[in-house]
């Protein structure tokens, strides 16, 4: 229907006193007005746009795309809609539409500063970390004293192991937006990463001067105590973990949680458990579980009636033959309500037993083996006491984003194939497993009969050493007292600390450590020095 001169006007002079009630912050009034319009003249562009813009400020953002796409239908040449649609569906979790919608803003105005900023935030978010570095860099030619661009373009660059030059663009925040917790907070991490501790300390702390409760800031900060030995500060914050915004691959586990609190379970605070039952969660990465096994036999001496853990499937039997354990429950499956009184995840064990460094329960081995799986492999191996057996794991899995900096291409232990009475074996699961057989080493490989942990577990028992790299393999190597040599990368991880060659954690491992940022060649050249010089008996 066509609108008189005086109808047009009328509704413009409506919307106009609704947006100034939207800038004032009076949303529902606004949005009344708006929906008068919208139910006099349903194709209004701006009553459409400008109450999706509304239900977005709410965090209703199912509500705001869908308000912002039928105005975008009525009228596609509004570059500030298509952006606001963008930030709709990225909110929604849909970062590659949000990319398209941001592209659609820019070619209608290619000086649109804010969308480059925003396509550079979906970019990231789709792991196109240089289309995204571009995004920003746009974005800071367009407006050079843009703070906001220059942090996340650092938190991208220290994604990239650039910690140097996202040192340089935390400065750059800091100097136009000095009150910048986010800029501190992407410092810190970027001096973490050179390894200056106690500069990374201090911007962690402005950080959360500026923004108390920063959750990030505080996980990072306890990450940085642990990494340091400092367990009593470092394991309280290592509790922020499922309270921060980059925690996305912990998004089942915080569900897990949620749903138990919202179910009225309450999470174990370390007090008596006498006569109660415990679900205890599996939680993080494989390593991270085996790790926490050790605790397991501690918590049954605190007079529990049972013990449940809920874990991943390659996990499951492990847990199902350790004698503490009394029942294990997939996380593919449904919450098992009504059969436990409280819960507990897995790795907030050390903080709840009061760990320290000098306390870390490191007895081992405390994983078990039946014996008919150990006879099995027993079988299968006959053992030549004249060559050394040793187990190599070269890889770690793709789910984590430091993966590209622990896992090591098979090529690079060629060096290890030359070297006499050493048989090597493969533990390496995956994709990655192929590239012994396409490089023609002579690596025994039975991982395909090694369904899960407590098939790898028995397969190790029956070797001599582990080589690996920072990975699960590592961990279970270390758990049943197998001598293991862990190959670490620059950066290192809390629990390895830094400047070690043992671990506080399993004292049949030895560290291996770059000396420099991703240079592998030193760290392969001292293993390969070190297992010439080996002889069976010599493994530890």
């Amino acid at each position: 229907m066509l609108l008189s001169h005086s109808s047009r006007a009328e509704l413009a002079t409506v919307i106009k006193s609704a947006l100034q009630l939207h800038q004032s912050g009076k949303l529902q009034e606004a949005e009344e007005l708006y929906r008068g319009v919208i139910a006099r003249h349903p194709a209004d562009f701006d009553a459409l746009h400008l109450l999706g813009m509304i239900y977005q400020q709410r965090g209703d953002y199912v509500s705001a795309a869908s308000y912002i796409a039928k105005a975008l239908r009525i009228n596609g040449k509004n570059p500030v809609a298509f952006n606001n649609y963008g930030a709709a569906l990225r909110a929604l979790g849909r970062p590659a539409e949000a990319e398209q919608a941001y592209r659609k803003a820019l070619k209608l105005n290619p000086d649109y500063i804010e969308a480059y900023y925003n396509l550079g935030n979906a970019l990231t978010e789709l792991k196109r970390l240089k289309e995204a570095e571009k995004a920003y860099l746009k974005a800071l030619d367009l407006q050079p004293d843009y703070a906001e661009a220059y942090s996340n373009l650092a938190s991208l660059l220290i994604e990239q192991r650039r910690p140097e030059e996202a040192e340089k663009a935390c400065s750059q925040a800091l100097m136009f937006k000095p009150q910048s917790a986010k800029a501190y907070y992407n410092l810190g991490n970027a001096l973490h990463d050179q390894h200056r501790l106690e500069e990374a300390e201090t911007a962690y702390f402005r950080a959360l001067e500026i923004q108390p409760g920063y959750a990030d800031a505080e996980l990072a900060l306890g990450l940085l105590k642990l990494l340091q030995g400092e367990y009593d500060l470092g394991l309280r914050l290592f509790e922020k973990r499922f309270h921060t915004g980059t925690a996305s691959a912990r998004a089942e586990i915080r569900a897990i949680m949620d749903s138990l609190q919202h179910h009225g379970y309450s999470s174990w605070d370390g007090s008596a458990l006498d006569g109660k039952t415990l679900l205890v969660i599996a939680e993080q990465g494989f390593g991270d579980c085996l790790m926490m096994m050790r605790y397991l036999s501690s918590l049954k001496r605190r007079n529990l009636k049972k013990l449940i853990v809920y874990c991943y499937s390659p996990l499951k039997r492990l847990f199902q033959v350790h004698p503490d354990v009394d029942e294990t429950t997939l996380i593919s499956e449904p919450i098992p309500f009504g059969s436990f009184d409280i819960y507990c995840p897995m790795m907030s064990l050390p903080y709840l037993f009061h760990t320290r460094l000098d306390s870390i329960p490191n007895e081992v081995p405390y994983v078990v083996i039946p014996d008919e799986n150990r006879e099995m492999w027993s079988s299968r191996l006959p053992r030549d006491p004249s060559v050394l057996r040793v187990g190599l794991a070269w890889a770690g899995g793709k789910m984590t984003s430091t993966d590209q900096l622990r896992s090591i291409p098979l090529k690079q232990f060629l060096p290890l194939f030359g070297i006499n009475d050493v048989q090597l074996f493969s533990l390496q699961k995956g994709d990655e497993a192929r590239q012994s057989r396409k490089l023609g080493v002579p690596l025994l490989d039975y991982m395909d009969e090694c369904g899960d942990f407590l098939d790898s577990a028995a397969l190790i028992d029956q070797l001599d050493l582990v080589i690996s790299v920072d990975t699960s393999v590592a961990h279970l190597a270390g758990a049943l007292g197998k001598p293991v040599w862990m190959l670490n990368r620059f950066e290192s991880e809390w629990r390895w600390m830094l400047h070690r060659e043992n671990s506080p954690w399993y004292p049949s491992m030895r560290i291996f450590s770059q000396d420099v940022r991703g240079e592998w060649c030193g760290v392969i050249e001292r293993t390969v020095m070190e297992l010439a010089n080996m002889r069976p008996a010599q493994t530890t």
